[in-house]
C-alpha cells in the first residue's frame, strides 16, 4: 500500500513539474516573440541596387518584412521636417544613403532561416547596419 501511495505521489509530482516547465516555456516563447516583433534592423547604403539585391535575398526567407526608402524621398522628408527649403540646392543626394528596414516576423522564423539571415547579413561589405532596438535602449538609459 505504501508503494502505491509513493508511486502515485511521484507520478503526480512529475506531471506537475512537466506542466510547470511547459507553462514557463510558453511564457518564455511569448516573451521572445514579443521582443523579436520590436526588433528592427536598418541597413544604409548609397547603392540602391545593392540594397535591392539584399532585399530579394532576405525576402526569399519569408520570415522578414523589408522595405527600402530611397535617399531622395528621405531627403525631401528631412527638408520638410526641418524647414530647409532655402538650402535644398546645397544638398547632394549622392552623399546620403538609401535605407532598408527589416522587420522580423517571429511566427515564421525558425533556426535555419535565422542562420541563413545571419549568413546574408554577414556577407555585407560596405553597408552600415543599424539595430534600432539597441539605439532605443541606449537612449532610454541616457534619459
Amino acid at each position: 500500500m505504501k508503494k502505491f501511495i509513493l508511486t502515485t505521489i511521484v507520478f503526480f509530482s512529475i506531471i506537475f513539474i512537466f506542466d510547470l516547465i511547459n507553462a514557463n516555456l510558453d511564457l518564455i516563447s511569448r516573451m521572445y516573440k514579443t521582443n523579436l516583433k520590436l526588433t528592427k534592423i536598418k541597413i544604409a547604403d548609397p547603392s540602391f541596387q545593392k540594397l535591392n539585391i539584399l532585399k530579394i535575398k532576405v525576402d526569399s526567407l519569408h520570415s522578414f518584412q523589408t522595405r527600402i526608402d530611397k535617399n531622395d524621398i528621405l531627403i525631401s522628408k528631412m527638408i520638410k521636417k526641418y524647414r530647409l527649403n532655402n538650402y535644398q540646392n546645397f544638398i547632394d543626394n549622392s552623399k546620403y544613403p538609401n535605407i532598408m528596414t527589416i522587420d522580423i516576423l517571429p511566427e515564421k522564423l525558425n533556426y535555419d532561416k535565422f542562420m541563413n539571415f545571419r549568413k546574408i547579413i554577414s556577407s555585407l561589405k560596405s553597408q552600415t547596419i543599424i539595430n534600432t532596438k539597441l539605439i532605443e535602449n541606449s537612449l532610454k538609459k541616457i534619459e
